[in-house]
């Protein structure tokens, strides 16, 4: 080694005690005149010689202005065996201290694959892959997007992802020390999967659970696995597991795999793992089995809310080749189902349309419709052009007694264009819903559904109410997150009317249903509901609370709408930079293609205050509106008025015009006064902006809306 430049020089025949003192004489030399920083690199390929040195230096660094920094992976029984104990005596020296470092967080890990694949265009599915795959470990994470961009992702692995030979050797390195029986016993482990059971295990071998204990004992000591529990053992990581299955052939593991299936079968009921015998009988190549089991295994993951792996599940059951059009169609649409929990809105839209085509294939007129309809949702979300002609197109192809197939399709053309905030062409397919079709639950609850939502569009009250009650009705027959949702999207039609109270009772209700079944991501969506209803009333406090509950990264789009544009408003209100930052600046909704028309308001105004008026604009754009007349968006349209290009003002203000038109007073009408108090604000005509701005006070007081009141 060199210090100062000087080599140190020592005599190949000196006793190692000699070598040693002359290092240590040159480091207090060297730390005389200046503090040193002295770092060890990978300690745990240290040869015996090295770490004797290290422990005979480390008592004496206390005299000098040396720091000495070591890095190392955790270290093995086998490993100090190896060191003669000179890895004891370094680690009792004295003043000497241990950083663990742990796996990166969820919020790290992105950021790290982040920065290290800028530049890069990779799949999400890769991104997740590897997320999932490297657990936290920044070396494999590395490693595995390198071998990602390279291969352009195409998956080698059950993972997802290729496993490329550096890190296959990496962790490979101490499966070497275990003798010919020990491998045999691990490598059939690694067949079983990451997490094992040692019973399972002995039989599959034809071994003694005693003999399989000691082998993996030996394999524990070099940190290859760890005990979960006292029959259950697991591959420390999943990547070990891995590469440990790759020394096999495929024609090799399938025997395997089969026998391990058929053994977990024989199990009592209690003791099998669906999620195992999906794999297992998917990995021996039985398509019968395979989609029997992964079917039910993703049904189970999708109760979880674990949807990647639902997924998985559900595109594995669609490997098998003997399939009919019924089956696909069913296992595309649960597929759809998980990636629309996911937000991930082309997948859902190409997945809907593929469950749609087996449909149909098989002659199911029903179910066809049933896709069409979510098939066409999503491609309204996507912006693509006639999102309904798929479905309308089925019509001409149904026969005039399917009154069953018929229906649906119009009550599907109808849910969507009050999606849509076409409210007259809603209730035109409506009238064409044969009365017979309400007699089944699930047509029942569409029907009333988008009763409901059309008399809430057209500002009548008392149709509203009617139809919400057989709303309701119809949702109790339906299960409870069907009720629950029904809470919660009336309690949205309620604010809308101004009345308050009823939407926070019904927003507990939904509340409380959605927690009493542990679903999440129906509280999540609740929650986001929750914060539009407070924030309508002026309960700011109360808006703020609702959304702690919600994470910005949840699953649905629209309970992140409902969430993102509370979230900046109270961020506003209170000159909240916490909230502004979760709400804005993390999740970069702004820079999003577009802008869902109720976060228009927020986003506006943050970025005016932020000097960037011309983005403000921009944003305002994006956000306008689609459709004949549109609720919950005033704050959007004043916002036009406010910040808005010249040229969006005419349109923004026909919305309100059009929502003013309403059996009853309803927010629009005060706020068409409040923008043309603004346009007048802009155009230097105060008295007149005075007197506007006067009249929508007593307008937002009589519809009760205190924040655009004061």
């Amino acid at each position: 080694s060199e210090i100062e430049g000087t080599p140190v020089e020592l005599a190949p025949e000196a006793a190692r005690r000699e070598q040693f003192d002359a290092i240590v004489a040159r480091f207090e030399r060297a730390a005389e005149r200046t503090a040193i920083l002295a770092v060890v690199e990978d300690v745990h390929w240290a040869d015996v010689a090295s770490l004797e040195l290290l422990a005979f230096l480390a008592p004496k660094l206390e005299r000098m202005r040396v720091l000495f920094l070591a890095s190392h992976r955790p270290l093995d029984r086998t490993f100090e065996t190896k060191s003669s104990g000179g890895l004891a005596r370094l680690v009792r020296a004295a003043r000497l201290g241990g950083i663990e470092l742990q796996p990166l967080d969820e919020a790290s890990l992105r950021a790290f694959i982040d920065d290290a694949a800028r530049g890069y265009v990779l799949p999400d599915v890769t991104r997740r892959a590897v997320e999932r795959t490297c657990e936290g470990n920044p070396l494999f994470a590395e490693e595995l997007l390198k071998n990602a961009i390279e291969r352009s992702s195409a998956p080698a692995t059950k993972n997802g992802v290729g496993l490329p030979s550096t890190l296959l050797a990496t962790l490979l390195e101490r499966w070497h020390h275990l003798s010919v029986t020990d491998r045999r016993v691990l490598a059939q482990a690694s067949v079983v999967g990451r997490t094992f059971d040692v019973e399972l295990l002995a039989r599959t071998l034809d071994l003694e659970i005693d003999a399989c204990l000691a082998s993996l004992a030996r394999a524990r000591d070099l940190q290859l696995v760890e005990p979960v529990s006292i029959s259950t053992f697991r591959f420390r990581h999943a990547l070990t597991r891995e590469a440990v299955y790759s020394s096999f052939l495929e024609a090799q593991a399938r025997p395997l795999h089969r026998t391990i299936a058929a053994t977990l079968e024989q199990m009592p009921e209690g003791a099998r793992s669906l999620e195992n015998l999906a794999y297992h009988w998917w990995a021996a190549g039985d398509g019968e089995r395979a989609a029997r089991y992964n079917e039910l295994a993703g049904d189970a993951a999708g109760t979880l809310h674990a949807h990647e792996d639902a997924i998985a599940f559900y595109e594995r059951a669609l490997q098998a080749s003997d399939l009919g059009n019924v089956e696909r169609g069913r296992l595309a649409e649960k597929i759809a189902d998980r990636c629309y929990a996911l937000g991930l809105t082309q997948r859902t839209h190409e997945s809907y349309g593929a469950a749609a085509m087996h449909f149909q294939n098989a002659g199911d007129g029903e179910q066809e419709a049933r896709c069409r309809t979510r098939e066409a949702l999503a491609a309204y979300t996507l912006r693509l052009p006639n999102p309904t002609r798929p479905l309308e197109s089925m019509l001409e192809g149904l026969d005039l007694e399917a009154f069953l197939a018929r229906s649906r399709v119009y009550l599907g053309v109808a849910w969507l264009q009050a999606s849509f905030w076409h409210p007259s062409e809603a209730a035109r397919w409506l009238a064409l819903v044969d009365p017979r079709t309400l007699q089944q639950a699930d047509l029942a609850l569409r029907y009333h559904n988008v009763a409901a939502w059309v008399a809430m569009t057209f500002g009548d009250l008392k149709t509203f109410r009617s139809e919400f009650a057989a709303w309701l009705e119809s949702a109790e027959k339906s299960g409870r997150n069907a009720l629950a949702l029904a809470h919660v999207n009336g309690s949205w039609c309620l604010t809308v009317f101004g009345l308050h109270e009823e939407a926070i009772a019904h927003v507990e209700q939904g509340l409380a249903i959605a927690r009493s079944e542990r679903n999440r991501l129906l509280e999540e969506a609740t929650l986001g509901h929750a914060a539009v209803c407070f924030l309508m009333s002026g309960d700011l406090g109360r808006a703020r609370d609702a959304l702690a509950g919600v994470p910005p990264t949840s699953g649905s789009f629209t309970t992140l709408s409902h969430a993102t544009a509370s979230g900046t408003l109270c961020g506003l209100h209170f000159d909240d930079d916490a909230l502004i930052a979760r709400w804005f600046d993390e999740a970069s909704a702004a820079a999003s293609s577009t802008v869902d028309p109720s976060c228009g308001e927020g986003f506006a105004e943050i970025l005016v205050r932020r000097g960037r008026t011309a983005e403000a604009e921009d944003v305002l754009h994006r956000a306008m509106p689609q459709g004949e007349r549109v609720r919950g968006v005033s704050g959007t349209l004043l916002a036009v008025a406010r910040f808005g290009a010249p040229s969006d003002l005419a349109p923004a203000r026909a919305f309100l015009v059009a929502g003013a038109d309403a059996t009853i007073e309803l927010l629009e009408a005060p706020a068409l006064e409040l923008f043309d108090a603004y346009v007048a604000r802009r155009e230097h005509r105060r008295s007149e902006a005075v007197e506007k701005a006067r009249a929508a006070a007593e307008g937002f007081r009589r519809v009760r809306a205190p924040l655009y009141e004061a």
